[in-house]
């Protein structure tokens, strides 16, 4: 190997630990982890080193992992815990596994192309792709891991060492359930192609009995429900695996309609587009991946086929590995014509321009387009405050956002589950999942006035219960300080009848904390222009360029928590939302009303009146405001 192609891999990969270790980090520090994974994964794994393998009770389906999934792997890297006891340990290390993904890809490029340069093609690939980034900000999940494993089992599968390569299959096998049908195609790929009959038949017959034994037994034993816990996701095909795959060989008929679907369709092409096209040369290859590819797009759970989230992460590597042998392909049909190396730089070159410029459109590093770093803000450093105040051994219950930061528990729930538990613990301006935001005030609100717990602490939107005899209870001025703002973005000065004033807004890129490109938050910034007696709803209503209507909020947690005949005259309100995703491909733009008691957004006799404009476009008679357009 030439010292600088190996000098140029190792900076590249310790680039990606860096700076995605810190992403993954910021992320969580910036309450967008949730209870599901990273929550019960560090419940999981703190557990499992206290001898209660695998515990956690966050999730209402069972309490181990074993009632989710098969995941054995988890049990060792409950080791991990002696260095560091802390969510951010499973973070930096998934992200050090993923990023070492790199070496098995150059390796396997470089065995196939004979070229250090060349090679270096894939792991770059390999690194900026977009199902590898979304995978490692997707809280933690062990699938995760599996990349480099099963990229390490191709290339040791094609350099003959048929000891490292049924080693690293069955590490890849203990990650997730499915891996083992992949595991098994790669069995099928060994006896077709290498005629390697014994060890491809007994990968064939371990992976397909580890799969049916982990789905029809050992998960069923383990789940509360008595049955594989995302059945819901294939309910459209039958409501058992029997049915399902009957469902699917008498009826193939409904197959293109459902696998051909335009986001199924954009997924499919994202992947070929992450590996610069390269694995059209070579489908077979890609193929490999079916089980898992299957698995997705079958699937009615949206997320499974987004390209965000980890779902994606065990196609990559045979996507990959399809790149590598069909430029091989390419070279071998191209070296007679043009002279041993002569003309396949250009290939090479194109395949590179593809996957820089997919990566551009479509990752998630702070190389790709809206990614933007969040800051930490003085809420985000209030946390450890409040979290300090919950004893390790007390049961607690909490929002998803605020599950990760005080998992390591014995008995830990999501909120509103677990309302007996010593602590309750919210965050009432972070997601309200799985609840929506009246729902959610509700609940709270009944548990204030119940008088089961007192109140260890309230701000900034924070609230710390504990169980004990109390009196209902008033929440101080400070809670409500989430909902003042200090800055305006965008200052504008729109009046809505002679009640209300829009005085600025805020739109923030939030892709890479949530995982999908073409997330925003909100800020409006209000103030009332006179004493107000009843509560006005703020609707946001983004539609496309042609009027169709995408996404609509009526629902804040300010307005939830500090209704607008609480505001004062001299108070700017900061209203902001959850993150909101509209989308990866079209101009959207996002509309603005105030809806009248017991009114509704859709009706306009229901909204107030603008009266003041400042060049901005208004709609509606007058009562929609046009407040900018969001880029895709």
């Amino acid at each position: 190997m030439r010292k600088e192609a190996v000098l140029s891999l190792l900076i590249l990969t310790v680039l990606y630990i860096a700076v995605f270790s810190f992403m993954s980090i910021r992320r969580h520090e910036t309450l967008y982890s949730n209870a599901f994974d990273l929550g019960n994964m560090d419940q999981a794994l703190w557990n499992t080193l206290q001898g209660r393998m695998l515990r956690f009770t966050n999730w209402s389906g069972g309490r181990t992992r074993l009632a989710a999934h098969m995941e054995p792997i988890l049990i060792p890297l409950s080791l991990l815990y002696i260095l560091k006891s802390d969510p951010r340990t499973l973070l930096v290390f998934q992200t050090v596994v993923m990023g070492l993904g790199a070496l098995p890809a150059y390796l396997l490029a470089r065995l196939k192309l004979k070229d250090d340069w060349a090679a270096l093609l894939f792991p770059l690939a390999y690194l900026l792709s977009p199902a590898l980034e979304a995978a490692n900000l997707s809280d933690f999940h062990a699938v995760a891991l599996t990349p480099p494993l099963l990229l390490s089992a191709l290339y040791f599968l094609e350099r003959g060492n048929y000891r490292l390569f049924p080693l690293f299959c069955l590490l890849a096998m203990a990650c997730k359930e499915e891996i083992s049908l992949l595991v098994a195609m790669m069995g099928l790929y060994l006896w077709a192609r290498h005629r390697k009959w014994r060890l491809g038949l007994a990968l064939i017959v371990v992976g397909n009995l580890w799969f049916l034994l982990s789905l029809l037994i050992i998960i069923p034993h383990f789940s509360l429900a008595g049955r594989y816990p995302y059945l819901s996701r294939y309910a459209h095909l039958g409501t058992s695996p029997k049915a399902i795959v009957d469902n699917l060989l008498t009826n193939p008929a409904s197959l293109p309609s459902l696998l051909l679907a335009p986001q199924k369709v954009a997924y499919i092409k994202g992947l070929l587009l992450s590996i610069g096209l390269a694995p059209l040369l070579a489908p077979e290859v890609a193929l490999l991946s079916l089980p898992s590819l299957a698995i997705n797009l079958l699937s009615i759970y949206p997320w499974m086929f987004s390209g965000g989230a980890h779902y994606s992460a065990p196609l990559l590597p045979f996507f990959l590995a399809a790149g590598i042998y069909g430029l091989t392909r390419l070279r071998e049909w191209l070296s007679p014509r043009l002279g041993r190396k002569g003309g396949f730089g250009a290939p090479l070159l194109v395949a590179l321009l593809i996957v820089v410029l997919y990566h551009r459109e479509g990752g998630f590093s702070p190389l790709a387009q809206g990614v933007e770093m969040p800051s930490l803000t003085p809420h985000h450093r209030l946390l450890p405050a409040f979290t300090r105040l919950i004893p390790p051994e007390a049961s607690l219950s909490a929002q998803t956002a605020l599950n990760p930061h005080a998992s390591e528990r014995e008995d830990l729930y999501l909120f509103p589950e677990g309302q007996e538990a010593d602590y309750i613990f919210l965050d009432v301006t972070t997601s309200t999942y799985p609840l929506t935001i009246p729902e959610y005030r509700g609940e709270v609100q009944e548990l204030l006035n119940s008088g089961r717990y007192g109140l260890l602490g309230a701000q900034d939107g924070y609230l710390l219960l504990k169980r004990g005899e109390g009196s209902p209870i008033q929440l101080p001025e400070g809670f409500y300080s989430f909902v003042k703002a200090q800055e305006i973005d965008h200052p504008l000065s729109i009046e809505f009848g002679e009640e209300l004033e829009l005085l600025g807004y805020e739109a923030t890129r939030v892709d890479y904390l949530v995982g999908k490109k073409g997330s925003y938050e909100f800020t409006l910034y209000w103030r009332a222009l006179k004493s107000l007696e009843e509560d006005y709803q703020i609707a946001l209503l983004f539609a496309r360029e042609d009027g169709a209507l995408v996404h609509s909020v009526v629902h804040h947690p300010a307005t939830a928590w500090y209704p607008t005949h609480l505001w004062k005259e001299d108070e700017v309100i900061a209203l902001r939302t959850a993150d909101i995703w509209l989308g990866e491909r079209e101009l959207v733009h996002l509309n603005v009303a105030v809806v009248k008691p017991e009114g509704s957004e859709w009706e306009m006799s229901d909204r107030l009146g603008i009266t003041t404009i400042q060049a901005i476009e208004t709609y509606e008679d007058g009562t929609l405001l046009y407040l900018t357009t969001l880029y895709p």
